[in-house]
């Protein structure tokens, strides 16, 4: 099941289920997209629902007199992990100013970096504008693979989001990463969610790019880190950080 949230002009949130390419507005019968995905885990029959447009004709820029895409789930909160990859560790390290060996330690350590990303508050949906922190030089896109996960650590879907990060911040100093972290725009998360049952081997997934300009994309690889996910996640649910739901998202950079 693919899951998306869009804006209705005069009515606000609903909440879609996309068949074909032509989105249903399930909002009566499922009430919002974190009920929705509750119930398809709990097997729940797909609710049908009626048409509401196309997927294509909602992923526009954001408007209230216009119907258009939200994020797919208002999380409560956004959490990362990162060093997932050889390479990232080694990318780091290098660019670091100081402390140097720290990312490459976490990379082969059993605990992951965790982080926090923030609240729904700081995130964007489809089409919305990434921030940028007003004292960083280079802000970075990082577009990755996100995890809705409930309250009990179960995987309910696979989305997609663009961790926002200022790089030179945390380059200056690794205790400056939730500064580099942190501010309004920072995710941004969508268009939809897929539900594991379409998704069984999240290794499947090649790469997740991110369309900046209609001439700039950023890319990451996603395949090799997948395996990581459950211990992430458990990771996630031994320190009480899941209050649910959240978006975890896979690092890349």
């Amino acid at each position: 099941m693919r899951v998306v949230q869009f804006h209705r002009p005069g009515h606000g949130p609903r909440t879609g289920v996309v068949r074909d390419g032509t989105v249903y507005d399930v909002t009566a019968e499922a009430g919002d997209a974190l009920s929705l995905l509750l119930a398809h885990h709990a097997g729940v029959p797909e609710p049908r629902g009626v048409p509401a447009g196309t997927l294509a004709a909602l992923d526009v820029a954001p408007h209230e007199d216009v119907a258009h895409l939200l994020m797919p789930v208002f999380p409560s909160e956004v959490w990362g992990a990162g060093v997932t990859y050889k390479k990232s560790a080694e990318f780091r390290d290098e660019d670091a100013t100081s402390s140097k060996g720290i990312y490459d330690q976490v990379y082969v350590a059993a605990r992951p970096e965790l982080f926090y990303k923030g609240r729904a508050v700081h995130c964007a949906g489809p089409n919305g504008a990434g921030g940028i922190r007003v004292d960083s030089d280079f802000t970075a896109p990082e577009p990755e693979l996100a995890i809705v996960v409930a309250a009990n650590g179960d995987i309910l879907g696979y989305t997609l989001c663009d961790d926002v990060s200022a790089w030179d911040i945390e380059r200056a100093n690794p205790l400056y990463l939730p500064q580099s972290k942190i501010f309004r725009g920072c995710v941004v998360i969508g268009p939809t969610i897929v539900t594991p049952d379409e998704i069984p081997d999240p290794a499947s997934i090649v790469n997740v790019s991110a369309d900046l300009t209609d001439s700039d994309r950023s890319q990451c690889e996603v395949g090799d880190d997948a395996g990581s996910l459950c211990h992430q996640v458990c990771c996630f649910k031994q320190a009480g950080a899941i209050a649910g739901p959240e978006v975890d998202r896979v690092s890349r950079y």
